[in-house]
């Protein structure tokens, strides 16, 4: 009783407190219904959504401004103003009635009725504060009742307020303002229809005014944001109004349509919203589709948070400090610089830092600039332009070249071309992820049991997933546009992958800076990082995420699911939000738990094993960096990411037991860095750090065949002996003198190599020299052994002169030999070291000819060598980095091919028969072994399959060698035991294998309208009998489908077998049985296969490779690798045939019932 007449008084607080334009019900009748409002609100919260009343107001008399002030004063009203039991103004507000759809939405859920338009004259005020509105409409009567969005027992908003217009005649608008060079149209002409102050105990939130004539009930929308600046609720959510302009219509111009290219440069807020009736984005990007559901999950769960906008994260920046959590929600595409840097500075404030919750996809994808409007806003100041009102984006990435008069970049914030002045700033150097697939996707999230440990997903079905099992989210929630983690130089530290969604995309998957989309496999990730002020940093990657929380939004209606509404729980606990009134251990509106589980403080640990300390790689060297990580905190290792140039880190496969392949690059000493990041963020504070030296691959020179001298012929007649001191940083052998040659280096040239004193060591005579402006080379009849770190001078005679020269005081210019020119192994000392000058010359008129002695201004003549370093420069042992299987391995596919990866290239003619032996218990088994130079790797094939749950030893002997002669250090053994055979029937998949790659990929139209039969190439160990064809379908394919089993041997037009299934809504495997089971030879190529008319089937791309085999081998049945007898992967469309063609080894999920008992049907 008493929580009733609290929420009575609340209820008649608010109505008192309205302003005297609103028609109010009597407190009198308020009081008498007290009891009916109670139950009301119980019955609300107990019902459905669909059969809870909705209470609206009753027409009276309006209360005068002097009654409400007198009320508000007594004694009665001081108790009614005291808010019901609720612990934040959220909560409070969504105690309070709300209405349906019916009331409050659009029949048509579009832009409504064009004959009657409006908009706000600004997208958010705070509360106390006045919306003006500009309304263009013929009719004569009609009204404004304005509603606030949020839970309402599944209402879904409240009405606020109700303005009625009645005129005698229509209001009159001006035409919009337009500008046929930027494609601005401005509609601020028009006239204030109406306004509405907002009560200062108005709730912030997302409002919508439904605009209705009072002659056809014709309506439409207007929408804007009240905020609450002084309220520092824990969340922010900022909405994606940017966008919404940006499909905005309105006028015919949108930055995606109309004048004066295609689209428009500039676009304003001053314009009724057109947004819900475009398919094109335009419907995807209105808040009804992806920030409305956030919205209602939100305040069901009551948590404290308040509304922002786009234009406010700009123009108020600080406002961001106040709150625990900023909120990017649905498809936030378009942000301004200062948005973005007021977005930044919030997460590294030290004092506050301020978390960032990207629930939005594609954002931060256009950068924006702002410009007054030159019509003012009455409210605001009746004779100034208006700021923020003018939204300006020349997408200068679509017209490749810098075409906004302004100085500010408004293209692509990733654009790398020099046409972008500010250099890129790729959005994922924010959230995380960065936009790549284009829309409409109706996608799954994935999530591959390898992030079931993760914080994110505790009390999730998720937390529970083992093996090869993958958690598949509502369709949809990936979509409508989406995003990739990609290593692009702009990652942040720590980043973790929190799932792993990988999708061919065709022709959806953007190509280049933003412009042109086509053909492409993508990978989708949900994302966190810690930053280095603290602050989480989560990206969803997808503009569809709210989707999984709540099913009532525009474009469908899926039910929601637990595991994301629990995670979302988890990552705001996680940020420091939980619903007030919340306790640890509390069950949500929504059944989630609130677990407000203790962070891991400590750093997790990754070690390099490989290569060690000390190795010596040359330039182009495939090399497996490789390690071991552990978390000593509670946590998990999330991440392992790895840093070869100690500047840029990228992400390592794999956390316990990681790799990074590289091709080693550089010159010298190199540090390879690595670093773990658990599950709460931590990332290790010193990273694990090996030291290897990279050695350029000789035969090489002080100079490339790339460099130029800056003057290729001096005009200087005289002959001449030029040349240039030199050392090596390792012994070894000159076989070659050179010399750069310009235009009019005539006559016979002729190499010298000497002692630093001049002793003749080497000379030879050029001859078959190329054109002039080019290096020339000529051998030594044999090379000539010089020692480490001994000078020694390499010269040419040019009979003519005209030599090539690089020195400070020429013009052009070059630096000569003011500073030693190192390329290692070799260098050139600089001018003066140890007492000799470099670039050294001698005239034959002056001495004749003979050892260069004199110098002048450190010139450089471009004389150079050819050098190799002696063998026994290479002293280490190589060594293997990668063993397939793995040691210890269990469960090995009795096809698999052994192989040793090195950590450097090897004489393929050590590599024989007996270099890598694979033993059973009586020794060796036939097979053949043979060298793949490409990755320095030594593979073993067995001649035949593998015997089943055998233990199998592999021998890799010492005899093998590097290129310089370094044996592998001692033999290297290990052991791996093949599978034991499934208990059949059985299959090549099991029943819990899901395609991780795709499930409902883009709908191919020409299956739709021709059919297409899907098929798998397969064979069996065993002879036996098929008795079934499975295939995996979505719940969109309810059609019926026709099975059939090939053998290509016999026929590919008349099947051994069809069989025909009964539609079903489901999605899954398939199972469609044989009247009789068909009997199989054993080590026989068949095709399974089933034909379909729905263009939404599961694939996965680039799957029938020998790297992938182990997930398509299940003893005694393998689907056969892409090219073993025959491609794999097939289809073929319109007719039931064989399927023949094939795409990328593409997977269509099609999979047999195999079983050991023969029966011969015909």
């Amino acid at each position: 009783m008493y929580r009733a007449r609290r929420t009575a008084a609340w209820l008649l607080s608010l109505l008192i407190a309205c302003p005297p334009n609103v028609t109010v019900v009597s407190a009198t009748q308020v009081a008498r219904d007290t009891w009916s409002i109670a139950a009301v609100l119980r019955h609300q919260r107990r019902a459905p959504a669909e059969s809870r009343l909705a209470i609206r107001t009753v027409t009276g008399a309006p209360t005068s401004v002097a009654a409400n002030a007198e009320a508000m004063a007594s004694p009665a009203a001081a108790e009614a103003a005291t808010p019901p039991a609720c612990a934040n103004a959220i909560q409070c507000e969504n105690e309070l009635l709300g209405v349906g759809p019916a009331v409050w939405d659009l029949p048509g859920k579009d832009a409504g009725d064009l004959s009657i338009q409006g908009f706000a004259t600004d997208i958010s005020v705070n509360r106390g504060q006045q919306f003006d509105f500009k309304i263009k409409t013929d009719a004569t009567d009609y009204r404004l009742d304005i509603f606030r969005l949020g839970y309402y027992s599944g209402l879904g908003a409240r009405q606020i307020d109700s303005i009625s217009k009645h005129l005698s005649t229509p209001e009159v608008q001006p035409d919009c303002d337009t500008d046929v060079e930027t494609g601005l149209v401005d509609c601020g002409t028009w006239s204030v229809s109406a306004s509405w102050f907002v009560p200062a105990t108005a709730v912030s939130g997302i409002y919508l005014v439904k605009l209705v004539r009072a002659d056809t009930n014709g309506a439409s929308h207007m929408i804007f944001v009240v905020r609450d600046d002084t309220g520092h609720s824990d969340l922010l959510f900022q909405t994606s109004d940017t966008t919404w302009q940006a499909y905005n219509q309105y006028g015919g111009n949108s930055l995606y349509s109309g004048d004066p290219v295609g689209r428009a440069y500039k676009v304003s807020y001053n314009r009724p919203f057109l947004d819900r009736s475009d398919p094109d984005g335009g419907r995807q990007s209105w808040p009804l589709h992806a920030e409305y559901p956030m919205v209602r999950w939100l305040e069901a769960n009551g948590y404290d948070v308040s509304y922002t906008t786009g234009v406010d994260t700009d123009r108020r920046g600080a406002e961001l400090l106040e709150h625990k959590v900023f909120m990017s929600v649905g498809h936030d595409e378009y942000w301004s610089a200062a948005q973005r840097a007021n977005v930044e500075a919030a997460r590294d404030n030290l004092t506050t830092p301020v978390n960032l919750a990207f629930f939005s996809g594609n954002a931060m994808f256009w950068k924006t600039r702002w410009e007054d409007s030159p019509h003012p806003t009455p409210a605001v100041n009746p004779t100034a332009p208006t700021p923020y009102r003018t939204l300006v984006c020349y997408k200068e990435t679509h017209a490749n070249a810098k075409i906004d008069l302004d100085h500010e970049w408004t293209g692509t914030w990733r654009d790398v071309r020099p046409i972008n002045p500010e250099g890129p700033h790729p959005e994922n150097a924010v959230s995380g992820t960065i936009f790549m697939v284009n829309g409409e996707r109706t996608d799954s999230i994935m999530v591959p049991a390898e992030f079931a440990s993760a914080r994110f997903w505790r009390h999730t079905s998720i937390a529970t997933l083992l093996g090869d099992q993958v958690a598949v989210l509502p369709p949809g929630t990936l979509g409508y546009e989406w995003d990739e983690d990609l290593d692009n130089g702009f990652r942040p530290a720590g980043l973790q992958r929190l799932s792993s969604t990988t999708l061919d995309v065709t022709p959806q998957y953007l190509l280049d800076q933003g412009s042109n989309y086509g053909l492409g496999t993508a990978t989708h990730s949900l994302t966190l990082y810690r930053a280095a002020g603290n602050a989480l940093v989560f990206s969803a990657g997808t503009v569809q995420w709210s989707w999984g929380l709540d099913s009532v939004h525009d474009g469908g209606s899926e039910a929601p699911s637990a595991d994301m509404r629990q995670s979302t729980v988890n990552l705001l606990a996680d940020m420091g939000v939980t619903p007030d009134g919340a306790t640890n251990g509390s069950t949500l509106f929504s059944g989630s738990v609130l677990d407000l589980r203790t962070f891991d403080f400590l750093a997790p640990t990754a070690t390099i094993t490989s290569p060690p300390s000390g190795q010596v790689l040359q330039v182009g060297d495939a090399v497996t960096i490789s390690g071991t990580a552990g978390d000593v905190g509670g946590g998990t290792v999330a991440s392992v990411e790895v840093s070869v140039d100690g500047a840029t880190w990228h992400r390592a496969t794999g956390t316990s037991n990681w790799t990074y392949d590289w091709i080693a690059a550089g010159e010298g000493s190199i540090s390879i860095r690595s670093r773990a990041v658990d599950d709460s963020g931590n990332i290790q504070p010193t990273p694990s750090t090996v030291s290897i030296t990279i050695a350029r691959v000789c035969p090489c020179g002080v100079f490339t065949d790339s460099t130029v001298p800056p003057i290729a012929a001096l005009d200087d007649p005289h002959a001449t002996e030029l040349g240039m001191r030199f050392s090596a940083d390792v012994s070894g052998v000159v076989t070659s003198v050179r010399f750069y040659r310009g235009s009019g280096n005539t006559g016979t040239h002729v190499g010298s190599l000497w002692t630093n004193d001049g002793t003749l060591l080497a000379q030879a005579t050029f001859n078959a020299e190329t054109a002039p402006d080019g290096w020339q080379q000529v051998d030594f009849a044999a090379p000539v052994h010089v020692d480490a770190g001994v000078t020694y001078v390499v010269s040419y005679f040019a009979p003519n002169g005209h030599y090539s020269v690089g020195r400070p005081s020429e013009t052009p210019s070059g630096p000569g030999f003011t500073a030693a020119v190192v390329n290692a192994p070799l260098r050139a000392s600089a001018d003066g070291f140890n007492g000799f000058g470099n670039g050294v010359y001698r005239y034959e008129s002056d001495n004749g000819r003979g050892f260069p002695i004199n110098t002048f201004g450190s010139t450089n003549y471009f004389v150079d060598v050819r050098f190799m370093a002696d063998v026994a420069a290479d002293s280490t042992a190589p060594f293997v980095t990668t063993k397939t299987p793995p040691a210890g391995a269990i469960g090995v596919s009795p096809f698999v091919h052994v192989s040793a990866r090195f950590n450097e290239a090897l004489r393929p003619e050590t590599v024989n028969l007996g270099t890598l032996e694979l033993h059973d218990s009586t020794g060796p088994i036939a097979a053949t072994v043979s060298y793949l130079s490409a990755t320095h790797t030594i593979e073993l094939v067995p001649a035949s399959r593998l015997a089943d749950a055998t233990t199998y030893t592999a021998v890799l002997h010492s005899g093998v060698t590097d290129l310089t002669g370094n044996p592998l250090a001692s033999d290297v053994t290990w052991t791996f035991t093949t599978a034991t055979p499934v208990v059949c029937p059985c299959s090549i998949w099991t029943p819990d294998t899901v395609p991780t790659f795709l499930i409902n990929n883009a709908e191919d139209s020409r299956a739709v309208t021709e059919g297409v039969e899907l098929g798998v190439r397969f064979r069996s160990d065993l002879d036996g009998s098929i008795s079934a064809i499975r295939f995996y379908k979505n719940a969109t394919d309810t059609s019926q489908h026709l099975v059939s089993l090939w053998d290509p041997a016999v026929s590919t037009v008349v099947p051994r077998a069809t069989a025909t299934s009964t539609p079903n809504v489901d999605t899954g495997w398939q199972e469609v049985h044989f009247t009789t089971p068909v009997s199989i030879t054993a080590n026989h190529t068949y095709v399974a296969s089933y034909h379909t008319n729905v263009g939404r089937y599961p694939l996965n791309r680039t799957y029938f490779l020998p790297a992938f085999a182990s997930s398509f081998t299940r003893a005694p049945l393998r689907a056969l690798i892409d090219g073993e007898d025959g491609p794999n992967g097939a289809f073929d469309y319109a007719t039931s045939a064989m399927p023949t063609q094939t795409f990328l080894q593409s997977n269509y999920w099609v999979d047999v019932v195999f079983e050991t008992s023969v029966n011969h049907a015909p």
